[in-house]
């Protein structure tokens, strides 16, 4: 139920993200120069891409966390440089949606969409620990959650 709720919080966080950039750019609160929306359109097509190669490396990942029977543990590819690259995928995304729709006003609304994000990993990596063989150990190897060389 906890996954539930914090994923609910999470889309809400994503929706007011897209409000607020959409009002910002009609209402033209913020001046975003036309460089800054490039660089916001290449982050969501990165950020959109590595989601795509996490699910093409992991079957098992779906909105809600579970083990399933026979699941193996995923260590290679992305899984091998962060211990949730889809997550990492979609945090690149939440911060190119705004630059890209000209908003640094919606920028803002990424910050509790991140703290949201974070419990979910960690609320996640409890159930992982208890339920996936093997993911003790992935944790030791891979220490980083989110981003290589910060968490």
């Amino acid at each position: 139920m906890a996954q539930k709720v914090v994923i609910g919080c999470f889309w809400l966080s994503f929706a007011t993200m897209f409000l607020v950039s959409v009002l910002d750019h009609r209402f033209g609160w913020s001046a975003v120069p036309p460089a800054i929306c490039l660089v916001g359109d290449v982050l969501v097509a990165i950020g959109l891409g590595v989601v795509m190669l996490v699910i093409v490396q992991n079957s098992y990942a779906a909105a809600t966390v579970r083990v399933e029977a026979g699941q193996k543990l995923v260590s290679t590819g992305l899984y091998g440089l962060v211990r949730h690259p889809m997550y990492t995928g979609n945090v690149i995304t939440m911060v190119g949606i705004p630059l890209a729709l000209g908003s640094y006003w919606g920028l803002v609304v990424v910050l509790p969409g991140l703290i949201v994000l974070a419990l979910r990993i960690r609320d996640e990596e409890k159930l992982l620990q208890e339920e996936l063989d093997g993911y003790r150990e992935y944790t030791q190897k891979i220490r980083y959650r989110l981003v290589p060389y910060m968490w």
